[in-house]
C-alpha cells in the first residue's frame, strides 16, 4: 500500500501551479506566499504530533503517516521556495523591461548635460517607444528630480536626477534611482 497511492498528486499538481503561477502574475504573489508559509506550518505541525505518536507507539501505519506529513511538509516548502524564486524573476523580468529607458535617459544627460523632464522626451530620438510595465501593462512612472528633491522613501537626494517606477503587487512599487544607480523596492 505504500506505492502509487502515497504519492501526494494534488499537493505536486498544486505546487507545480504554485511555481507556474508565481513565475507568471505579481498579482500571484498576494495570495501565494501566505498561503505557501501557512501551509507549511501547519503541515509542520502535523508531522511532529505524528512523529511524537510515531515514537511513543511504534505502529507501522503510524510510520507511515510521519511518512506522508514530512514529505507533505517538504512540498510546502517546495511551494514557499516556488514563490520566493517566482517575484525574483518578475523584478528582474521589470529591471530587463525598463533597462532601454534607463540607458535613452543616461544617452539623453550624456548629449544634453542633463536629464530629461518626462520619458516622451526620449522618444524617438532615444527610445523607439516607451515599454509597459510587465506586471500591469501600463506605462512606468518617470520622475525627473531636482536637487534637494525626495518625493518618496529610498531615494537620494542630491544631484539631478530621474527615477522610474513600475507597480507591481497591489501598492507595491519597485523603482529604479539614477543617482543611487539601484532598483529598490516599497510601499
Amino acid at each position: 500500500m505504500t506505492g502509487v497511492r502515497s504519492v501526494p498528486w494534488a499537493s505536486i499538481l498544486l505546487i507545480l501551479a504554485v511555481w507556474i503561477l508565481s513565475h507568471l502574475f505579481f498579482s500571484a504573489q498576494i495570495f501565494l506566499l501566505p498561503l505557501s508559509v501557512l501551509s507549511a506550518f501547519l503541515l509542520s505541525a502535523a508531522a511532529v504530533i505524528h512523529g511524537v505518536r510515531w515514537l511513543l507507539r511504534r505502529e507501522p501505519e503510524r510510520l507511515a503517516r510521519l511518512k506522508g506529513a514530512l514529505l507533505q511538509v517538504l512540498l510546502a516548502a517546495v511551494a514557499v521556495t516556488g514563490v520566493v524564486l517566482g517575484s525574483r524573476h518578475l523584478f528582474r523580468r521589470v529591471e530587463r523591461t525598463m533597462q532601454p529607458v534607463i540607458d535613452a535617459a543616461e544617452a539623453f544627460h550624456a548629449k544634453t548635460g542633463g536629464y530629461p523632464r518626462s520619458a516622451e522626451e526620449m522618444v524617438p530620438a532615444y527610445l523607439l517607444r516607451i515599454p509597459m510595465c510587465p506586471g500591469n501593462g501600463k506605462r512606468p512612472m518617470y520622475l525627473h528630480k531636482q536637487p534637494g528633491d525626495s518625493p518618496f522613501p529610498g531615494f537620494a537626494v542630491g544631484r539631478d536626477g530621474y527615477s522610474i517606477t513600475c507597480y507591481t503587487v497591489v501598492f507595491w512599487k519597485y523603482t529604479y534611482d539614477s543617482e543611487k544607480r539601484r532598483w529598490f523596492g516599497w510601499d
